[in-house]
């Protein structure tokens, strides 16, 4: 069986190189939208240059587990997007730093993680080929960007990065059909399907099998009580995992099921002057075990779920507190992992956002955060530069 360590990937913010003043409004609409908009065709041809930076501090409490507080450039991204006419566009985006895909004695990684080029027909009707992030959940379906804490809740990371068992980089090559209703045209929707490989980043097919993940999200209005528009949301995948392994008569293959499957809800609150909203999440997922390998492969059923809220007394700035738990076995509390978030996020500028974190764990399973040393309680800042 394959076992690789995943780092999530999602595109991100544009600027237009011959209008600065343009591109920081673009930026500010970008950051806050939690459409698809980055991959939208324009009316001008132009290539357009965009990137981001994020750096981390992180301080593992206690140090008792020898690990000490640490600066890193967690992630550099630049791309290069524009259209061919009306109807086609296409998205290229590279990465560097310590979060990237890296190959094999590197200590930094670079890869190629978005290439795509999409036809639309109409906004409910696109078609995408290439190489794609996954949209599963509600945190997964997020750009990077719109994420409300530094760290994904392990609840949704342990189904989201690998989606399955033979994912890596919770990115994959294939087909998608996707759409979605501008918040100003009637009720807001959307919906993507993504026939994929199966495989992971910038990885072949390995047994002609091909996986599906699909996500729908509605936001059907709510007059009256302080309730702006609830989003409310469903994902599913299924696909096979292909699993080798040497034996004294030759090597063994086989094909085994997984399936998962996830609900999400959002709700926007006004609180007197501040807004706030109630967003959570839940997965299960299925995975099918053999013991004709021989190292046999056990049957899985994980859950997991989160509850989060966040309250913005002032512009720009957003308190927030997360609850989460992850079962990598249904029922066996010796194998979960429960987590505590609490932090905030401020806007500092149009292209310059902080985010600081306190996650606290309590005793479970030895659940890593990803790029991040250590198994315990941690405080962890991120400062994110557009350009």
């Amino acid at each position: 069986m394959v076992a690789r360590s995943p780092q999530p990937q999602e595109p991100h913010t544009v600027r237009r190189i011959a209008s600065p003043e343009a591109a920081g409004r673009l930026a500010a609409v970008l950051l806050q939208s939690a459409s698809l908009s980055a991959q939208a065709p324009t009316a001008d041809d132009t290539p357009q240059i965009f990137g981001f930076a994020q750096f981390w501090w992180t301080q593992p409490t206690p140090t008792a587990d020898s690990l000490s507080g640490s600066f890193s450039m967690a992630r550099t991204r630049v791309g290069i997007r524009g259209s061919v006419g009306n109807r086609v566009s296409y998205f290229l985006l590279s990465e560097v730093g310590q979060l990237a895909p890296r190959a094999p004695n590197s200590r930094i990684g670079v890869s190629l993680v978005d290439a795509l080029i999409t036809y639309r027909a109409h906004p409910l009707l696109r078609v995408s080929a290439g190489q794609d992030y996954f949209r599963l959940g509600l945190e997964g379906s997020m750009l990077l960007p719109q994420i409300h804490f530094v760290l994904r809740s392990e609840a949704v990371d342990a189904f989201y990065l690998p989606l399955g068992r033979n994912g890596m980089y919770a990115y994959d090559s294939g087909v998608k059909i996707w759409g979605e209703r501008a918040p100003g045209d009637r009720t807001p929707l959307g919906y993507a399907v993504f026939v994929h490989n199966g495989t992971g980043l910038n990885s072949a097919d390995v047994n002609g099998r091909k996986d599906v993940l699909a996500r729908a999200w509605v936001a059907p209005r709510i007059v009256g009580g302080g309730v702006g528009p609830v989003q409310l949301g469903a994902s599913f995948f299924t696909g096979s995992s292909w699993m080798s392994a040497e034996a004294p008569g030759g090597p063994l293959r086989e094909d085994l099921s997984e399936r998962i499957l996830g609900v999400d809800a959002m709700v926007p609150l006004r609180i007197g002057r501040a807004s706030g909203r109630i967003f959570g999440e839940y997965l299960a997922g299925d995975y099918e075990g053999s013991t004709r390998l021989p190292q046999p492969v056990p049957e899985r059923d994980p859950r997991g779920w989160y509850v989060a809220a966040g309250l913005t007394p002032l512009e720009g700035l957003e308190v927030l507190a997360r609850e989460s738990r992850y079962e990598a076995e249904r029922g066996v509390r010796e194998q979960a992992v429960y987590t505590t978030t609490v932090g905030f996020r401020a806007r500092l500028r149009a292209s310059h956002s902080l985010r600081v974190n306190y996650l606290h764990k309590r005793p479970g399973a030895q659940y890593r955060p990803v790029g991040i040393g250590g198994t315990g309680s941690l405080a962890l800042a991120q400062w994110e530069l557009t350009f």
